[in-house]
């Protein structure tokens, strides 16, 4: 009798032990953390990857808000004169609103126009804690899009995301209205289940799905929806122009995916040769720039 409650405790602290991994590594991952992740392939010694400190501390920045949850979302407006045209700058995991601000504010002058970076969940300057990697901050997005649209009836929007900042754009796409003139995505993922389990196959391999259950659990759990709540199946409907762009030696996002979005979507396209996870606007930065630049412009109302 002894040994089959002996078992039976054991078996349950295996079960538990099994599901409390999907807290621990939502803790560990989706939670606020101080460090960045690296993507950047050993490239910091060769290539600048620092912010545009002076444009991102000009005077006449604004600091936006809206309440949602009993929190409040933030962003960084940083104004173009007389002008009704907003760049929305989204940045990747882990990363900052300034982490791309070099390329945010060529784009931004070639526009002419206003910038918004978006604080995500998760970020150290957000009230949100948790990251939901896409599927909330793409609702957020429409959000600060009617936000903008308020303040400035005659506003028109470029969205410019990165990592999963291109997925959060990309997941938000049925839903844009003609006011948003054109998306660039680069290295985005289709749909958060399989950017987790791909990251898990590197990991663990055949175990992948093994590990990967008990994070879809307590992910549901904690944000009330399940990971595939958004996918890039929104391409399907989207009426808006798309630029996709992804480095052909990218490691955390898997190539794949792009493909995957010219399939739902067979939009203008840059697959950049011997470029990894999102740093072709640093590594290739005057042909990026002139790629990018070049399709907004196309579509400047």
């Amino acid at each position: 009798m002894i040994w089959i409650l002996i078992v039976g405790l054991i078996l349950l602290g295996l079960v538990l032990l099994y599901f409390g991994f999907g807290y621990l590594f939502l803790a560990k991952f989706f939670k606020r953390s101080k460090k960045p992740i690296k993507f950047k392939d050993n490239l910091s010694a060769q290539y600048d990857f620092s912010p545009d400190l002076d444009w991102l501390t000009r005077p006449d920045i604004e600091e936006l808000t809206y309440p949602w949850r009993k929190k409040l979302q933030r962003a960084k407006l940083i104004p173009y004169p007389n002008s009704h045209r907003y760049l929305i700058g989204l940045h990747g995991f882990r990363g900052s609103y300034a982490a791309h601000s070099r390329i945010d504010h060529r784009l931004a002058d070639a526009l002419q126009a206003n910038v918004v970076l978006p604080i995500f969940r998760g970020d150290k300057e957000s009230d949100w804690a948790y990251t939901s990697l896409g599927n909330k901050e793409s609702e957020d997005l429409l959000r600060w899009i009617d936000v903008i649209k308020k303040k400035d009836p005659a506003a028109s929007f470029y969205v410019y995301g990165v990592s999963m900042g291109a997925s959060i754009a990309i997941f938000a796409s049925d839903h844009y209205g003609p006011e948003v003139k054109t998306v660039v995505a680069d290295s985005g993922f289709s749909n958060l289940e399989e950017q987790m389990h791909d990251l898990f196959k590197a990991k663990v391999g055949p175990f992948a799905s093994f590990f990967a259950l008990p994070v879809k659990l307590a992910y549901q759990s904690r944000f009330l929806i399940p990971m595939d709540q958004h996918t890039d199946s929104a391409l399907k409907s989207t009426k808006t122009p798309f630029f996709f762009i992804h480095g052909e030696k990218d490691t955390f996002v898997d190539p794949k995916n792009f493909h995957h979005h010219l399939e739902l979507d067979p939009s203008p396209s840059w697959f950049i040769k011997d470029c990894p996870h999102a740093v072709g606007d640093v590594v290739f930065k005057d042909e990026y720039y002139e790629k990018v630049s070049a399709f907004f412009l196309r579509y400047k109302d």
